[in-house]
């Protein structure tokens, strides 16, 4: 390959570098955000309800309504784990942008194509390591709701 040819291909892995990584900080606002925002209303929507139980404001139907919420809300967090979720994004964000300035600025100034494949090649590894752990800690998993199942009678 030619110098113009390498430099295209090293503009278009830095390229593709800078979408992964800004997605990345995309997904981690959003679960962060998401995370954040269910634990103020678990916490306000507890206070709400002690309060409005002790000034007999509402009745206690409704009360008993806005004290549930707490447990739907962390019930919520921990199925899908935003949190978690949040961290993960913000571990392969960090070993994309790894990869990235390892393209920059740890190859010679005039790269080889086996020197871009490689990094290329590191960038596919990470993506399968990523999916291996987000499939084993961080997918929905229905099989907890199921953990006792009913005995079979015969």
């Amino acid at each position: 390959m030619n110098p113009i040819q390498i430099q295209n291909l090293t503009t278009q892995l830095i390229n593709d570098f800078d979408r992964e990584i800004h997605s990345e900080k995309v997904r981690t606002s959003l679960n962060n955000a998401t995370s954040a925002l269910l634990l103020f209303v678990a916490i306000v929507s507890s206070a709400l309800a002690g309060i409005l139980g002790i000034a007999e404001v509402l009745p206690a139907r409704q009360v008993g309504i806005i004290a549930f919420l707490p447990t739907l809300l962390v019930l919520l967090e921990r199925s899908f784990k935003f949190d978690r979720r949040g961290r993960w994004h913000i571990r392969k964000r960090l070993r994309l942008e790894d990869l990235k300035d390892q393209l920059i600025f740890q190859q010679p100034p005039e790269k080889k194509e086996e020197q871009i494949a490689q990094i290329n090649k590191k960038k596919h590894q990470l993506n399968a390591i990523m999916q291996e752990e987000w499939d084993s800690g961080l997918a929905l998993d229905w099989a907890i709701v199921d953990s006792h199942p009913a005995k079979k009678t015969i």
